[in-house]
């Protein structure tokens, strides 16, 4: 899953104020959930998003450790897998 693209389908690394894995989905915050590109999470393979106010589940799949940090390193930010 290309980092780049999910951040921009997330709204740009401007909406997106921390991301964090859990198991097999990506919680973010985000200032603006309603920047979400749904149909462009969906293309680039995500399994389903929750959403309930500015926290936002994308459901990715195992592979949600990596994907969260490579989302934090294109976006600049730090994930708690930093912390390790």
């Amino acid at each position: 899953m290309n980092a780049s693209e999910l951040l921009a389908a997330l709204g740009g690394s401007e909406n997106l104020v921390e991301i964090e894995p859990c198991v097999t989905r990506l919680r973010a915050v985000l200032n603006d959930p309603a920047l979400i590109d749904a149909e462009s999470l969906k293309k680039l393979g995500c399994h389903g998003i929750l959403a309930r106010g500015q926290v936002v589940q994308v459901v990715v799949g195992p592979q949600a450790d990596v994907i969260a940090s490579d989302l934090g390193e294109v976006a600049n930010l730090t994930t708690p897998l930093d912390h390790l």
